[in-house]
């Protein structure tokens, strides 16, 4: 079975892009982020180590969904919305001041980046919190709709696509 991304939604929510503090998930972040990629399925070995290069000091965290039944893996790349919830602040003490919306789109571009090179099996989604269930568009979609930073990117692998089938 492999991931079908939702069908276009009958009414788009309202995204006002102020930084939210609490998420209604929990994201790992650092090294325990980097472990879990790498023991999760091989593209997270890919995307670990791009992230290694500098973009996991300016995110939130991450979630990683392996499903070995449905061979479908997920990862959500959260933006950080206050400066003490970068990864790389997180040892100096950083002030818990909002991050502006320019530097937050720098930090989702990151986010986009990475998760793109790690070439996943469709366009990467960017999204936010609505009523705290996420909400998410393909990237071209999201940018049309809404000219807030996204609160995250997501990928999606299709495990059961190997070697020169994938591209």
């Amino acid at each position: 079975m492999s991931y079908t991304p939702p069908s276009p939604p009958e009414t788009y929510p309202d995204w006002d892009g102020v930084p939210r503090d609490e998420l209604a998930c929990h994201p790992i972040s650092g090294v325990d982020l980097l472990v879990a990629l790498k023991q999760g399925f091989l593209q997270g070995e890919g995307l670990a180590d791009i992230l290694t290069r500098g973009a996991r000091e300016n995110i939130r965290g991450g979630d990683v969904v392996v499903d070995q039944v449905d061979r479908l893996a997920m990862v959500s790349l959260w933006v950080p919305a206050f400066e003490d919830q970068r990864t790389g602040s997180r040892e100096q003490q950083a002030a818990h001041v909002p991050v502006s919306a320019e530097i937050r789109w720098e930090m989702a571009t990151l986010a986009l980046g990475a998760i793109a090179a790690a070439l996943p099996d469709g366009t990467v989604q960017l999204g936010f919190l609505d009523d705290g269930h996420p909400f998410m568009l393909p990237m071209p979609e999201y940018l049309d709709r809404y000219p807030h930073p996204p609160e995250f990117a997501l990928g999606y692998w299709d495990l059961g696509v190997t070697g020169l089938e994938r591209r």
